[in-house]
């Protein structure tokens, strides 16, 4: 089966803003930011890449981010704009 033209439509906007918060160098404050991280994920000790890269995808309703920027602040706006 194919899903309907008005889903993918739906996903890809969603996919969209997304995409433009991404953009955005500041957002609101994440009222569960205490459930996203705890004091275990501060403990990063991987090496950071020497060329950073993102991407954003969705298939159906599934929305996928995928990053190798290992900085707090850049995962924290990440996560926050999915």
């Amino acid at each position: 089966y194919e899903s309907p033209p008005f889903f993918c439509s739906g996903s890809e906007t969603a996919c969209d803003i997304i995409a433009t918060l991404h953009a955005y160098p500041t957002l609101p404050p994440y009222p569960l930011k205490s459930h996203m991280m705890d004091a275990s994920f501060m403990d990063n000790t991987a090496v950071p890449s020497l060329t950073p890269s993102t991407t954003l995808e969705v298939f159906v309703n599934d929305f996928i981010g995928a990053t190798n920027e290992i900085s707090i602040e850049y995962l924290t706006h990440f996560s926050y704009t999915m």
